[in-house]
């Protein structure tokens, strides 16, 4: 039974990987964070703001559970207007930290 539950939740995680709408100019895992949020899954804690790979730029590491399923999944977006605006609307705390 905990085995069906598993593949039932990797495979809708898989799903929400897949870009829903391409362009627009939002990053395809905004859309995916957006999807799970719409499907169950909840940011846990505190959002990680950490350096990317270029100077000067941020990321947002969000790590997100969900109930049903008792694990945990990570996405990873580059800082923008629109994930700014999220996080402001969500009332997400967010902390400056270090990948690695």
């Amino acid at each position: 039974m905990l085995m069906d539950q598993s593949s039932t939740m990797m495979a809708s995680w898989n799903v929400l990987q897949r870009p829903i709408h391409r362009g627009q100019g939002i990053n395809d895992s905004f859309w995916a964070l957006l999807a799970a949020i719409d499907q169950g899954w909840y940011v846990g804690e505190s959002v990680l703001k950490i350096h990317g790979s270029r100077a000067g730029e941020w990321m947002y590491l969000f790590i997100l559970a969900h109930h049903n399923y008792k694990q945990f999944c990570q996405i990873i977006l580059p800082e923008s207007a629109d994930v700014d605006l999220l996080i402001n609307r969500n009332g997400y705390l967010v902390e400056t930290g270090n990948r690695g």
